[in-house]
């Protein structure tokens, strides 16, 4: 009877702990499908590191390439060198020190992985019988991160209690697991000819500080501006974004051919804002108000004033009706830019779609989380109000301004403003 009752009692604590293999152990795929947890360090695309800190790394390290970049918990930024230096900066980009990994001195270090506690070592043998240890560390956080030589990184609490599979925050959703890992740093000289010359003509001021390939053989370039360069596998060159947190980028590393038709056109007159939007497109306002666009090879596009005169594009005549159609005709607008009190926001609703019905009612679907709102318009021409209320968006709560309504090569965007903040939603209908 008592062998009957541990039997039981055995298999009753298996279906609590969600799942168990032949051997009684939990599985390593119900380990990785029921707890995921963020890392301590969050690894950032380079190029997304504040300005001043790719200052600093151009400046004292011109010829050493950037291997990877992280934001710690405690907000400070490490940065490794491809010579495995580690350097931190705090979280305005102020140069700290450097990381020696072997003293306490910047929250975190790394350890023998025979001294981690015993009972993390157990688990470890226990659930991944067929892996080692590549790296451990103790984090600022006081978790210990082991990972394996199957890439998986392991978190423990200071008692050496199981938290998860480290996971870094922007893979958190699943619908981004797939990017982990699916590149390589090369050494810029490895770089096709193409992406040099491109480079060497259109950002002559400029240098690289990162060079990477990706699984599919395209290649990622991050320049010392904070530019993020992409190309394909032959070396053509595909788009360029902007990402360290900066709207605006330096007139001065704008593509030379842009500045040359700008000096022959307009030679009166001076560059007082450069963008990069998110099609590769630089947008450039002139001290006359103009606006020039320009495509990701510096060929002129278009000419836009953007002052509300006769030929600008800013919704003079919009009314109501136009508002409702366009919102509610068209379907799973995205977030193509966000701006609020100066910085760039867009990034963080990757994946997020908007869509408007005519009874007023807003939902936004984000993988398997869904957003209710309202929204509402009033007003008319250049006067129109959209009013969002999100109560889990906050961002996108406000009384906006209506900017735009474009519709273009199987495009719509509806551009809205408060002072400086800015929102422009896109769809794939026209």
């Amino acid at each position: 009877m008592k062998i009957t009752k541990y039997i039981i009692l055995a298999t009753i604590t298996c279906m609590f702990m969600v799942s168990c293999s032949e051997e009684g152990f939990i599985t390593t795929e119900t380990l990785q499908r029921s707890k995921e947890i963020t890392k301590s360090d969050d690894v950032i695309s380079t190029a997304s590191l504040p300005q001043p800190i790719l200052d600093y790394i151009t400046s004292n390290y011109p010829n050493i390439m950037v291997q990877k970049a992280e934001v710690e918990s405690n907000g400070n930024y490490e940065v490794t060198l491809e010579n495995n230096l580690e350097l931190i900066f705090n979280s305005n980009g102020e140069f700290l020190g450097i990381d020696d990994d072997e003293h306490d001195d910047y929250g975190d270090s790394y350890i023998n992985p025979a001294n981690l506690p015993q009972i993390i070592l157990d688990f470890i043998t226990t659930n991944y019988p067929g892996e080692t240890i590549e790296e451990a560390e103790i984090e600022n956080n006081n978790n210990y991160e082991v990972e394996l030589s199957n890439d998986l990184t392991l978190v423990f609490d200071e008692n050496g209690n199981f938290l998860g599979i480290g996971v870094d925050h922007n893979d958190m959703d699943e619908a981004n697991d797939d990017n982990e890992d699916d590149y390589s740093n090369i050494n810029p000289s490895d770089l096709p000819q193409l992406v040099l010359d491109y480079i060497t003509t259109n950002y002559p001021d400029e240098t690289i500080i990162q060079a990477e390939i990706e699984d599919n053989g395209y290649f990622e370039v991050t320049l010392n501006n904070g530019i993020e360069l992409y190309f394909d596998s032959e070396g053509n060159f595909i788009s360029a974004e902007d990402e360290n947190g900066e709207e605006n980028i330096d007139p001065a590393s704008l593509p030379q051919i842009i500045l040359d038709y700008i000096m022959t056109n307009y030679p009166n007159e001076t560059i007082i804002d450069a963008e990069l939007e998110s099609n590769g497109e630089y947008e450039v306002t002139l001290s006359n108000g103009l606006e020039l666009y320009f495509d990701e090879n510096g060929n002129f596009l278009r000419e836009e004033d953007d002052d509300n005169d006769f030929d600008d594009d800013d919704c003079l005549n919009c009314t109501q009706q136009q508002v409702l159609d366009i919102l509610t005709t068209c379907s799973d607008w995205v977030v193509d830019e966000l701006e609020l009190n100066g910085n760039d926001l867009e990034d963080n609703y990757i994946g997020y779609t908007f869509n408007f019905s005519s009874d007023g009612t807003l939902t936004v679907q984000e993988s398997s989380n869904n957003f209710s709102g309202t929204w509402s318009s009033s007003g008319s021409g250049e006067n129109i109000i959209i009013v969002i209320n999100i109560p889990s968006l906050p961002d996108f709560n406000a009384n906006w301004e209506l900017h735009e309504i474009e519709k273009e090569d199987g495009e719509s965007e509806i551009e809205l403003k408060l002072g400086e903040d800015e929102l422009e939603f896109e769809s794939t209908c026209n």
